[in-house]
């Protein structure tokens, strides 16, 4: 049966008589979790394979599946429905020929009019470019053989021809047949993009998202041609609250970040919910839980309930160890961690806890082989920022928000920004987040050699990224399979502390094995991913640095770059001497005024702490302590302290430390709490536009508060004071954010999303960071608008723009005559009426509120909703 199943094509091919039933022959299995997601899909789903042909393989062996070990009867099943390779049967299943695939399979089928082969529609993680079908336009005839083998090899089907279900037209150019066919089509849906995606795909050996790649204007295109511009002058994507489109959330750090999951369909009906009591959760955000849990459909068991097969669905634990764990996994549970449950809740539908590797419960110990890397991060925030420092974190190294002389690797998602460029010239290893992605997924120490690891395209692909590994059924099959033993249980490691001998022991339990010393998934796939990656490489990158050039060295671009001078005159337009700037700084001890300063070793969402000996910290839930040190240590010329010279000279003006100021609506601190924090590194200030935290408990429209959204400052709450000052170090900022469900709520603005906003735009000024919302605006403020012409101009200061004095008439010409012309009026009810002249000018006059409330969601709305009504007659 077997033997004549994969021999026979099941189903209505292309050609086929359309008379043929679509699915004829098809005996389907509904895998794990599919058909427990949500109903209304599966339904669906079910609904279409048997309305064309195809039965349900239990109702074909008449729901008996006792005789066999499998979920299902292999010789009864041709085709398993699953997102993924993780359920137990898996590979019974490719022995006896069964195919297995995706339901995209079901609805390409469908949109197509026949069946596809099986193999191109694979949930192997390894065929990440599955259910695509490519064809190619305008490419020489060995360029097309290389793009199509390497789809391929990792999932894709192809075409000649343009036909009816190609997904992705592989062009150079917007130009050709082919081309023109989707274009005048488009209903169709084929995306025309460049051979770069395909490239970049294989690379990092994900599918990434082709918005940088797609016709008729790649973005690509302007990257490169922007590539060479001053890093100031270089556009800037949106930042991003969350990774993997909205897959992501946020990590549930309290009561208000779980609120936000509140689910808005009843998608886990009669599911039980048991939490382990190793996730050490409060009671208030059981409670919290347990209300999102219930508007689900689901039900939260009792803390004083145990495990039982009987009675639970899914598990929740926070380690890979444990009877509990242990037994829940062989019982074939949902196990995941309390991340998933937050992630699965704000989804509102149930994937597999393996899709991502921190929705799954972590190792207990770190990995040997790691414990003495110090890591930090730069370009990449939010979420995905979060979810990166967590890795760090359960990996077993230590996360350092600055870049010190103890750091031995930078992770990075591009070439640009100082840490990059001083971790280059520091010799320390610069890599993306992949390396430690696939050090997680595989537990062992992976070398950072390999190439998709310090590949940095000229995209923002590598933040989507995140997130975006799976974890695999044979490696963390080794922490709950019974003929093995996990790691030793004594071992109990925090957030960011952890035992860094711990190890993992062979199954005699004689001899130890460390446990970077593992299996590593398919060498066969990772071979053949090199050689496809370096075989495409040849190809296209030749063509795209050609294109480049072509474009660098034309008339156009020739007057822009001549053009371009630095802002302040000091500072080398062109890439080169930008980067020698740099180098100068930071190896040149000589110098003390114009070095690299710890800032510019600093992301806007790290911490502004000179951290330059971090400890690691044993035994903390929350938060990490880090050790700061005396203000007047320079920075190191190379992070070895072995060959670190000592040195007389100080480069205390070049630090920058700490500055907090306190809302006014907040209990006063005390002078005892001012000296305790100046002596961790903190200084307390009164100036708002001097600072780097604002110190704040709840949302308000103060002048503070809407400073410091435009600075992108960090905004914390109280309790980062107390417990910095209980901890004896600076607490880590991400634990004591700001969150305030009802004054977001009352605003409609989110503090995390404004905040991401302004840093990502964020510029110096005088040594101090300021926002860009307002950065090329004049603005005058009439007399009697509140709040006062003083306090705005603060406000609007600190998002670069300018409050004019007076409003001449040369200003009103000038911006009559410029279509580009950024000039706005702020006015209100008692001086409109003297603001007729300028709307004569074409000047638009407007509420305070477009600056107020344009600050707090750092973005303005220049439409008719603040604008004032003002009757000209």
């Amino acid at each position: 049966m077997a033997m004549e199943r994969a021999q026979s094509f099941i189903g209505r091919a292309r050609g086929d008589p359309s008379d043929k039933l679509l699915f004829e022959g098809v005996k389907y299995y509904l895998g794990p979790l599919l058909d427990r997601n949500l109903q209304h899909s599966t339904k669906q789903l079910e609904q279409l394979l048997s309305r064309n042909g195809a039965k349900s393989a239990v109702e074909v062996s008449n729901g008996d599946t006792d005789m066999s070990p499998l979920p299902f009867e292999a010789s009864t099943t041709t085709h398993i429905l699953a997102n993924d390779t993780n359920f137990e049967g898996y590979n019974d299943a490719l022995q006896n020929n069964v195919a297995v695939v995706t339901p995209q399979w079901v609805h390409a089928a469908i949109r197509n009019g026949h069946v596809h082969r099986p193999r191109f529609y694979s949930p192997d993680p390894a065929k990440f470019l599955s259910g695509l079908v490519v064809c190619t336009s305008g490419l020489t005839k060995h360029d097309r053989e290389v793009v199509l083998g390497g789809a391929v090899a990792f999932g894709a089907d192809y075409r000649n021809d343009l036909t009816v279900d190609v997904t992705h037209l592989i062009t150079m150019a917007a130009e050709g047949k082919k081309y023109e066919t989707i274009i005048e089509k488009a209903e169709i849906g084929i995306k025309a993009v460049l051979p770069q995606w395909l490239y970049d795909c294989v690379k990092f050996q994900r599918k990434i998202d082709e918005a940088e790649y797609l016709f008729p204007e790649p973005k690509l295109f302007e990257r490169r041609i922007n590539a060479t511009e001053d890093e100031e002058n270089r556009p800037t994507p949106l930042p991003k609250s969350t990774s993997a489109k909205g897959y992501i959330h946020p990590y549930p750090l309290n009561e208000d970040v779980l609120s936000s999951c509140a689910p808005t369909s009843p998608f886990m009906k009669d599911m039980r919910i048991y939490i382990n009591i190793d996730t050490d959760i409060s009671d208030a955000m059981r409670s919290v839980l347990e209300e999102c849990v219930n508007a689900a459909g689901a039900h939260l068991l009792d803390k004083e309930v145990t495990y039982s097969s009987e009675d639970v669905d899914i598990y929740i634990g926070r380690w890979r160890s444990g009877e509990e764990y242990k037994q829940a996994s062989v019982d074939g549970k949902i196990v995941g961690s309390i991340w998933w449950l937050s992630n699965t809740l704000a989804r509102n539908r149930i994937e597999s806890p393996t899709r991502s590797l921190l929705d799954y419960p972590l190792p207990k110990s770190g990995i040997t082989e790691m414990q003495n890397m110090v890591i930090t991060i730069t370009n990449y925030s939010g979420v995905p920022r979060d979810y990166v420092r967590r890795l760090i974190h359960a990996l077993g190294a230590t996360y350092t928000p600055n870049l010190t002389e103890d750091n031995t690797h930078v992770i990075t998602s591009s070439q640009h920004g100082q840490k990059y460029l001083a971790g280059k010239q520091w010799n320390l290893d610069v890599v993306n987040h992949l390396w430690l992605e696939d050090c997680f997924q595989q537990w062992t120490c992976k070398s950072v050699a390999e190439e998709k690891y310090v590949y940095f395209p000229d995209t923002h692909v590598l933040e989507d990224l995140v997130g975006e590994t799976p974890a695999l059924r044979e490696e963390i099959s080794r922490w709950w399979d019974l003929d093995l033993e996990t790691p030793a249980e004594d071992v109990l490691m925090e957030e960011n502390g952890f035992n860094r001998n711990s190890i993992i022991q062979t199954p005699s339990g004689d001899a130890t094995v460390g446990v970077g010393q593992v299996k590593i998934i398919s060498k066969a796939t990772r071979k053949a991913a090199i050689n496809a990656s370096n075989v495409l490489h040849e190809v296209m990158v030749p063509d795209m640095n050609a294109y480049k050039l072509e474009q660098r060295s034309s008339p156009k671009r020739q007057r822009h770059e001549s053009n371009e001078m630095s802002a302040n005159g000091s500072t080398p337009s062109t890439p080169t001497g930008r980067k020698r700037a740099i180098n100068d700084a930071v190896l040149n001890r000589e110098q003390t005024t114009d070095s690299v300063t710890i800032d510019q070793l600093m992301d806007v969402e790290d911490s502004p702490m000179a951290t330059s000996h971090p400890q690691k910290v044993r035994g903390r839930s929350s938060g990490e302590k880090e050790s700061t040190q005396n203000d007047s240590q320079p920075i190191p010329s190379t992070p070895s302290k072995r060959r670190r010279q000592a040195s007389s000279q100080s480069l205390s003006s070049a630090y920058r430390v700490v500055r907090y100021v306190s809302s006014g609506l907040n209990p006063e601190l005390t002078d005892s709490q001012k000296k305790q924090m100046n002596k961790l590194g903190a200084q307390w200030t009164s100036d708002i536009r001097d600072c780097t935290h604002l110190v704040v408990d709840k949302v308000s429209r103060t002048p503070k508060f809407i400073c410091a959204i435009n600075m992108g400052l960090q905004i914390v709450t109280s309790d980062w004071i107390t417990a910095s000052i209980k901890s004896g170090s600076l607490r880590e900022e991400s634990d004591f954010q700001l969150h305030d469900t009802e004054g977001e709520s009352k605003w409609e603005f989110s503090v995390f999303e404004s905040l991401s906003k302004a840093r990502k735009s964020a510029a110096t000024s005088k040594n101090r960071q300021v926002g860009t919302l307002l950065q090329g605006y004049d603005i005058y403020v009439t007399k009697n608008t509140e709040p006062s012409i003083s306090v705005l101009k603060n406000i609007v200061e600190c998002a670069d723009g300018k409050v004019l004095n007076t409003l001449p008439l040369r200003k009103l010409r000038d911006a009559s005559s410029q279509s580009e012309a950024k000039l706005l009026v702020i006015s209100c009810e008692q001086d409109k009426h003297k603001c007729k002249e300028y709307l004569q000018y074409g000047v638009p006059v407007f509420d305070v509120e477009l600056i107020l409330r344009g600050c707090l969601h750092q973005s303005l709305d220049l439409g008719d909703t603040f604008k004032l009504l003002i009757n000209q007659s």
